[in-house]
């Protein structure tokens, strides 16, 4: 069994979880970028609402809107807490990430290499990873995967096959995730293509928008999140910027226009 886990990058601690550790951790706006460490914006941050339904998570998001950033930003702060995080990627993606990367945001970052990665390439190798997650202790923090829509980017009958893999993985990684425990998140992010939106507004309740504006990016909840979370103060629409070292800045938390949580 260890030979399983350790191939998925999944390793057995010999700990098992402490008495009372199985409860829910909550993901927060303030995982995606890091505020002033005080003042009136690091106040309007901290005071906004936790997630309600934040165990199941998608990060939706067009190229080049800094998804990946933003997820490493994610791994980064619940590793740093103290957290057991499993990051999921394909390899090339995450190296031509982190080659557009300053030096000084390399060097910043070197515990990145500490952070547990696995890499993979296809739909049947994240099942199988779905598929060994129950052998793993109980313990697992967040399941973090990028690009979800580009492991089946190499079918050839990919119109026909993709919505019945994704359909079957997700299944699986949601079943995971469960058996691990209240405290474990999936987090994935991708480029919600018309086709797949239906999947992942069935199989993730919280769907986060990153959306391109000039020289920023803004990050917000989807309409439909917002109506399942049934609150108002979580209308918002966070504006981020990127600095010279690809860090996840927050520069201004704005109201979302014309939004109504009792709109249909």
């Amino acid at each position: 069994m260890a030979q399983v886990l350790l191939s998925f990058g999944l390793q057995q601690s010999g700990v098992p979880p402490a008495e009372g550790e199985d409860t829910a951790m909550e993901l927060h706006f303030r995982h995606f970028a890091q505020a002033p460490q005080s003042g009136p914006l690091q106040d309007q941050l901290h005071q906004l609402p936790c997630f309600p339904t934040s165990r199941f998570c998608f990060l939706s998001g067009p190229s080049k809107s800094g998804r990946t950033t933003a997820l490493l930003q994610v791994a980064t702060t619940f590793f740093e807490q103290g957290c057991s995080v499993l990051y999921v990627c394909k390899q090339e993606l995450l190296e031509e990430c982190i080659s557009c990367m300053s030096e000084a945001r390399k060097q910043a970052k070197q515990h990145l290499s500490q952070l547990p990665m696995r890499y993979l390439s296809s739909f049947m190798e994240l099942q199988k990873l779905a598929a060994c997650l129950h052998l793993a202790p109980k313990g697992l923090n967040a399941l973090i995967i990028d690009d979800f829509m580009e492991f089946g980017i190499e079918r050839q009958d990919r119109k026909s096959r993709d919505a019945a893999d994704m359909m079957k993985i997700l299944a699986h990684l949601h079943e995971a995730v469960r058996q691990q425990g209240q405290q474990c998140h999936l987090i994935i992010a991708g480029d919600c293509a018309e086709k797949s939106e239906h999947l992942i507004r069935r199989w993730f309740p919280l769907t986060l928008n990153l959306r391109v504006m000039a020289a920023t990016v803004s990050l917000s909840m989807s309409k439909q999140s917002l109506r399942l979370s049934g609150l108002d103060e979580l209308a918002v629409s966070l504006q981020l910027v990127y600095d010279e070292t690809s860090a996840v800045h927050l520069r201004a938390i704005h109201p979302l226009d014309s939004y109504d949580v009792t709109s249909p």
